[in-house]
C-alpha cells in the first residue's frame, strides 16, 4: 500500500529519518484505529448475536401465544354455541333453574346467619340462665321480689345487660 511520501509502502530507507518518522506514527495511528475499529466490530458482532437469540425467543412466544388464542377462540365458540342453543331453548326451564338456585342460595344463607345468632346467644345464655325462670325477671329481676325495699320502682334493668 503506497502512502504520500513514504515510497512504496515499506519503511523508508537510507538517510531520510523525517519520512522515517512520519511512517512510523501513521503505523502506530493505523495500528491504533484498526484495534478500535476491531472492537467495534466485535461489540456489534455480541449485540447481533443477542439480538439474533432475543428474536428467536420472541417468535417461540408469539408462535405460543398464537396457539394459546386459537384454543381460546375454539373454546369461546363452544360457548357461545351453547349459549345460542340455551336461548333458543324452553325459558321456562331456564327460570326453573334459576329459581332453584336462588332458594338455595337464600337457604344457605339464613342457615349460616341462623347458626351464628344461636353460637352468640348460647355465649350470653349462659349468663340469663342463672336467673329465675321468668322472662319480666330477666329485665327487671326484682320486679317479682316481694321485698320492696330492694328496687322500690320496680324498673331497673340489670346493669351490663346489652340488647
Amino acid at each position: 500500500m503506497r502512502r504520500a511520501g513514504l515510497g512504496e509502502g515499506g519503511p523508508p530507507t537510507g538517510h531520510h529519518s523525517y519520512a522515517n518518522s512520519g511512517y512510523s506514527s501513521l503505523e502506530e495511528e493505523n495500528a491504533r484505529l484498526t484495534e478500535s475499529l476491531r472492537t467495534k466490530v466485535t461489540a456489534i458482532k455480541s449485540l447481533s448475536i443477542e439480538i439474533g437469540h432475543e428474536v428467536k425467543h420472541q417468535n417461540k412466544m408469539l408462535t405460543e401465544m398464537d396457539s394459546e388464542f386459537d384454543s381460546t377462540t375454539g373454546f369461546l365458540s363452544k360457548t357461545m354455541g351453547r349459549l345460542k342453543v340455551l336461548s333458543r331453548g324452553s325459558q321456562a326451564k331456564l327460570l326453573a333453574y334459576m329459581a332453584l338456585f336462588s332458594c338455595f342460595v337464600f337457604f344457605v344463607i339464613y342457615w349460616i346467619i341462623k347458626l351464628r345468632t344461636q353460637s352468640r346467644s348460647a355465649s350470653r345464655g349462659n349468663v340469663m340462665m342463672s336467673f329465675s325462670g321468668c322472662d319480666s325477671c330477666l329485665l327487671w329481676p326484682n320486679r317479682g321480689a316481694t321485698d320492696d325495699s330492694l328496687d322500690p320502682g320496680g324498673s331497673r334493668p340489670l346493669p351490663g345487660l346489652r340488647f
